[in-house]
């Protein structure tokens, strides 16, 4: 060993002093010893085994999986002028097989490979002429499966180290190899806990090897969590960190790069468009669904500066050698502690400060439970396998095959192998490029049955690093010891800028606020933070507004929640509206959602704080809130409902037009409340329609001569007199009328008539279809409810709530569902959910509740006042919120760039074997466990298996854009319509074109 080892230092890498841990892992080597080093991302780990590499004699092997770190540390190599190569798949058979012959020729001191090479017969063979002196495994926690990223290919190196013995025995004159009969070796990773790091010696057969831990910390990442719950959170979350209008953005562009990791391609792909459309920044994307060309051009745009935003899913990043990554944001949530704390490592390797954000969502982590179920393993799936195989002495095969055969997914075959290899029922002979030589071992089943357990405890193991990583998102505990005590690391969690709990709790006592003095939306910040404070069981969002509205609700009485201090303190405001504030406070920082399946909401530090010292917290009030807003539903309140205030101020003189403006109500509203009143004999007919119009809407009726419909009652009166002034009539009319009189009833209404009515597009033929509700006849009410979806008018979504409260028969419920989601009205989701959590009903119901809810949130329908508003919707203030701030104008249900950005078509390119290709957008998204449609896709499902033309226009419109937008789609000679392979009522394809 050189005494002096900084003047090779100096001399071949030009650094004049080592960092923390190689230079002992460098002695441990050079001394002859195998060596485990865990140390952090960026903190010179490749440099441990370069070195190494020159002070001994003979060949470095470096396995490593990152074709990226390959060639970046190749090229800095040579540069350097040491001789060093990869050989990877990546390369022209031709450059491979030159390379190869190279090694065989000693032209290289180090040479790079994946694992799968250990396997490849050519390799090997150029390899038998080589002394091999170091054998360095990179990312050494691939080879353990209670790591975070095993790769069945890392179990091989073992062997391979057994055969690079026995060629290296007869020629190594170093005593260090003979005596350890295998090639020494150095394993190398940044993420590895105690059990992982005694799983990798174990595997690779080290023994007693040397372990050299410098620790985790990172000093200069900051670490910050944000609660994210839904989509549009997450986007401005995005928009926030990214954009340089934010008042939190700390980086420019010219200052360094960030990297948004998210779950899916699809993900990756919307969040580098919403940079680029509405942060206005340039971005990229980068999954391994794109063409590798494309790929290598992204990642060398990214490396040289030309690309500082990059949106990728986990394939990028691994090896990239930028260091001025300032920025590292989890738009999902990782699988474990140990894959987000290695990605989230590759910020700040320059040692200047950065941060590490992950945008939590706790339906995030039903994705990650998919991809854990997706791995398991039973012994039918490897008997599904084994058989895939053909018998025979050597059998050669692929993934993709294997694939066709068993319908598994590649990573599942790739486990399933290494555990038939482990089981003794297969031989892995070697890989030439894409195809696997094996041999076909016996069936143990004995074996097999304890491979199917070990996979089963491998995923009970998987779930608990998940459960790991959920704990670090929703702790309020300092964020960088949970990481520190994950790993083992008893050292101290020092930095300048820790983390977002951490700055939270050192912000101490300051000035405590005056709540005589605060706002009244300050004060019901307070209310919110300090309820969710003392509920004796975790709520959620709704039940949380359901609480502090004053709800009746069966639960809320049932747990007692009613005798929460805060009960009916907000019962002055809209439910909605409340959770609208709800959503402010998760998106200020002040709570978090936790949960899982079953989210409840949690204070933060910062609201814990906020409430120790009375914090004057700005929030956009909802116009509810307003002062006017308040004393109306007082008003209301004292006069016992929306329908007896009405009759109050009519009492008072009020006319219809001052009540509706005194209310904030539409006139329509007004009259509805006063043919209830007239049902109710609370008020004449007389008081409210005139005499020469109530005989002209008489005789209408006696023309018609049934009162069940009011479409042809209509349409024999001027337009001046409106449905509303009908109904007063009829209010007064119907119980002169006798049962005899009635010429139709619900069940008479032909189908013919309500498909008729349903096409018609027109608001008149709401009422009419409400009635048909009432039919006798399952597929009338069924077709009727279809109908009131098409026409989305709010007046149906009370009918169709009743419908849905006895209705027995599957299919009429299922419409239902589907009109309550196409109508978007909020007062349907306490309904929808029941359904969607409801085993009894039928699968295809529970879909159609499940695609209804999402439709809610997606869209934003006009709200129609209706006859059904209730004391729960809105009810006057406690008497000590009165407010004395008349100034607010809640932007809460205003749309914003985010809600333009989802709720807008996003076109995208489509590769394939064709010049130009173009996709209207994404077809679906998945949120969390949930799968819904996109918008285009809700489109085309309608066309192609409704047959509902009327979405044609919005379709061809949007088709017309895109050839706006891409003229180059325009070149086409030709259209060929590709027809269904389904004969179909209506043809979507010919009435598209």
């Amino acid at each position: 060993m050189p005494p002096d080892l900084l003047s090779p230092l100096l001399t071949h890498f030009g650094f004049s002093s080592f960092r923390p841990g190689q230079k002992e892992a460098i002695h441990s080597l050079l001394e002859g010893r195998h060596t485990l080093v865990v140390m952090p991302t960026g903190a010179g780990k490749s440099l441990i085994y370069q070195f190494a590499a020159l002070q001994l004699e003979g060949l470095t092997l470096v396995i490593s999986p990152l074709i990226a770190l390959m060639k970046d540390q190749v090229d800095s190599l040579t540069r350097r002028g040491i001789p060093a190569t990869f050989i990877n798949s990546a390369l022209p058979t031709v450059e491979q097989n030159n390379r190869l012959q190279g090694l065989a020729q000693g032209k290289y001191r180090i040479v790079y490979v994946a694992p799968e090479r250990l396997r490849s017969v050519p390799f090997l063979h150029a390899l038998r002429s080589r002394t091999v002196s170091l054998l360095a495994v990179d990312e050494a926690h691939c080879i353990s499966e209670w790591g975070h990223d095993f790769r069945p290919d890392y179990l091989h190196i073992a062997q391979a180290r057994k055969e690079l013995a026995k060629s290296s025995a007869a020629t190594v004159a170093q005593d260090s190899i003979l005596r350890h009969n295998a090639p020494l070796t150095a394993a190398l990773t940044a993420t590895a806990t105690p059990q992982v790091q005694s799983d990798i010696l174990r595997l690779l057969g080290l023994g007693d090897a040397a372990r050299i831990v410098t620790g985790f910390n990172r000093p200069n990442l900051n670490l910050l969590v944000r609660y994210t719950s839904g989509i549009p959170a997450k986007l401005r979350a995005l928009n926030e960190l990214l954009s340089p209008r934010s008042a939190n953005w700390q980086f420019a562009p010219q200052d360094g790069a960030t990297i948004v990791y998210t779950g899916t391609r699809r993900d990756a792909e919307e969040a580098a468009e919403f940079a680029r459309e509405v942060v206005r920044i340039p971005a990229e994307f980068y999954h391994a669904g794109l063409p590798a060309e494309e790929r290598t051009r992204i990642q060398n745009d990214f490396i040289s500066g030309k690309v500082n935003v990059i949106a990728a899913t986990n394939a990028f990043g691994m090896g990239i050698d930028r260091a001025d990554v300032r920025q590292v944001i989890h738009y999902s949530l990782p699988g474990s502690l140990e894959a987000y704390y290695q990605e989230a490592g590759r910020a700040g390797r320059d040692g200047l400060p950065a941060k590490v954000v992950l945008l939590y969502d706790p339906q995030d982590r039903a994705l990650q439970e998919f991809f854990i179920q997706q791995s398991e393993l039973a012994g039918d799936d490897l008997r599904a396998i084994h058989n895939a195989i053909q018998d025979g002495s050597q059998v050669w095969t692929t993934l993709d095959s294997l694939s066709q055969v068993t319908g598994m997914h590649p990573v599942q075959l790739k486990v399933g192998l290494a555990a038939l290899e482990r089981a003794g029922a297969l031989e892995h002979l070697g890989d030439e490029g894409l195809r696997m030589l094996f041999r076909k071992g016996a069936w143990n089943p004995k074996e097999i049955e304890k491979a199917a357990a070990n996979s089963k405890e491998h995923v009970r193991h998987r779930q608990k690093q998940l459960d790991g990583i959920v704990a670090y998102a929703e702790s309020n505990a300092c964020r960088r010891k949970i990481i520190l005590n994950y790993f083992g690391d008893v050292g101290e969690a020092e930095a300048a800028d820790c983390c977002d709990n951490c700055r939270s709790a050192e912000a101490g006592p300051g000035s405590r606020g005056n709540v005589d003095q605060m706002t009244q939306g300050e004060r019901a910040a307070l209310v919110i933070l300090d309820c969710i404070r003392r509920v004796h069981i975790k709520v959620g969002r709704e039940k949380l507004a359901q609480i502090l509205h004053g709800s009746k609700a069966q639960d809320i009485l049932k747990f007692q929640h009613d005798k929460n201090v805060y009960y009916g303190r907000l019962e002055a405001v809209k439910q909605s509206d409340i959770e609208a504030l709800i959503g402010q406070l998760i998106e200020m920082g002040h709570i978090k959602v936790i949960g899982g399946e079953y989210p409840v909401l949690s204070l933060t530090p910062r609201g814990e704080n906020a409430i120790k010292q009375k914090e004057s917290i700005a929030l956009d009030l909802p116009k509810s809130l307003g002062a006017t807003e308040l004393r109306r539903a007082k008003a209301k309140l004292e006069a016992g409902g929306t329908v007896e205030y009405t009759a109050k101020l009519f009492a008072e003189g009020l006319k219809p037009e001052q009540i509706a403006r005194e209310r904030g109500l539409t006139v329509q509203t007004i009259y509805d409340h006063f043919a209830q009143l007239i049902e109710r004999r609370r008020i004449s007919v007389e008081q409210v329609v005139a005499d020469d119009i109530r005989a002209k809407v008489e005789k209408a009726i006696q023309k018609v001569g049934s009162t069940q419909y009011l479409s042809p009652i209509k349409s024999l009166l001027p337009d001046e007199i409106s449905f509303e002034i009908i109904r007063c009539v009829i209010a007064a009319y119907a119980p002169q009328t006798s049962k005899g009189s009635e010429v139709s009833s619900p069940s008479s209404i032909s189908i013919e008539r309500i498909v008729e009515l349903g096409e018609s597009k027109s608001s008149d033929a709401v009422p009419e279809l409400i009635h048909a509700l009432k039919s006798k006849n399952g597929n009338v009410r069924r077709l009727a409810a279809s109908a009131l979806g098409k026409l989305r008018d709010a007046r149906a979504v009370d009918p169709l709530l009743n419908l849905l409260e006895h209705e027995s028969k599957p299919q009429v419920r299922q419409y239902s569902v589907k009109a309550l989601g196409a109508i978007g009205d909020k007062r349907a989701e306490k309904i929808l959910r029941q359904i969607a959590e409801n085993e009894d009903e039928m699968y295809y119901t529970r879909d159609s509740a499940n695609v209804a809810i999402r439709q809610l949130h997606r869209t934003a329908t006009i709200s129609y006042p209706t006859n059904s508003e209730t004391l729960s919707d809105t009810l006057a203030p406690s008497s000590n919120y009165e407010s004395r701030n008349t100034q607010h104008v809640s932007p809460i249900s205003q749309p914003d760039d985010v809600d333009s950005f989802l709720t807008r078509s996003h076109p995208r390119p489509l590769v394939g074997s064709w010049q130009t290709g173009w996709a209207l957008g994404f077809h679906s998204r998945i949120t969390g466990a949930d799968w819904s449609r996109s918008g285009v896709g809700d489109l085309t499902y309608r066309l192609k298996y409704d047959g509902d033309v009327s979405v044609l226009s919005a379709l061809t419109q949007q088709t017309l854009d895109l050839f706006q937008a891409h003229p180059e789609t325009n070149q086409a000679d030709v259209i060929i319509p590709v027809p269904s392979s389904t004969e179909r009522k209506v043809n979507p394809v010919h009435v598209f074109c």
